[in-house]
């Protein structure tokens, strides 16, 4: 029991992946300035994500390739606009890999990239019974997603300098 509590599984079996710095800067900066990393109501549970918007979808693909996970959607645009492009990572796994691989050149995400983090780390997939994804949400839990939340809100958000 302290094993899995000092050493979760998470952090044991996902390791970064392995691409160039300046691919990983890349990344991340992409990740800053058109993503969003949160926490998402699936159906029943809560579900991690990593998604970016854009419109050339040649970046999404070229991005999705290099993370090697990932789904690119085609968003509805609105009359007279250009189409958009949704790459979505979801997943404790996958978002915590992409989150230890980019940590460190997130500048304006690195707030929502902690508290994401951090769920990842409390809610442990890997330790929880087949069948059983979500249940129970703790008080911990319940204040990340409401950190999370409060982080990416629109409009007068908290401001990081």
């Amino acid at each position: 029991m302290i094993r899995s509590l000092l050493f979760p599984k998470i952090l044991m079996e996902t390791k970064p992946l392995l691409l160039a710095d300046d691919t990983i800067a890349y990344i991340a900066g992409i990740i800053d300035g058109e993503g969003s990393i949160g926490i998402y109501k699936n159906r029943k549970y809560y579900v991690p994500k990593v998604t970016i918007a854009n419109t050339n979808l040649d970046l999404l693909v070229y991005i999705k390739d290099c993370l090697g996970m990932g789904s690119i959607t085609n968003q509805m645009p609105s009359i007279n606009a250009k189409p958009r492009y949704q790459l979505c990572i979801s997943g404790a796994k996958a978002v915590f890999q992409i989150i230890i691989t980019v940590r460190r050149y997130l500048r304006v995400k690195t707030i929502p990239a902690q508290i994401v983090w951090a769920w990842c780390l409390l809610h442990n997939i890997y330790d929880r019974p087949k069948g059983n994804k979500a249940y129970p949400y703790g008080t911990k839990e319940a204040d990340l997603i409401n950190s999370i939340h409060r982080v990416n809100q629109k409009g007068l958000g908290i401001c990081v300098n």
